[in-house]
């Protein structure tokens, strides 16, 4: 099986938020969820470390209660602000 290259970089990150406990077990099986907050470069590099492989972290992550994908609420909030500034 070969890794993608992005994964190879940041397995090592993965690897001490596991270690650290910042990535924990979650409720499903084979799953990790954020023990606390941490800040990453961008939502794409911190799905990819949630999904072991490449990930647009725009579309991966979710609103909780919605399904609103961060893109859709990314694009929402800038719609919102220029139609406050009009």
């Amino acid at each position: 099986m070969r890794v993608q290259p992005s994964w190879d970089s940041y397995k090592g990150l993965r690897d001490k938020l596991v270690a650290d406990g910042k990535l924990a077990p979650g409720d499903q099986l084979n799953a990790l969820r954020f023990a606390e907050d941490v800040p990453f470069e961008s939502p794409s590099a911190a799905a990819t470390v949630v999904y072991t492989g490449n990930q647009n972290g725009r579309e991966a992550w979710r609103l909780k209660g919605t399904g609103q994908t961060y893109k859709q609420w990314q694009e929402a909030k800038i719609e919102s602000s220029s139609l406050e500034q009009t």
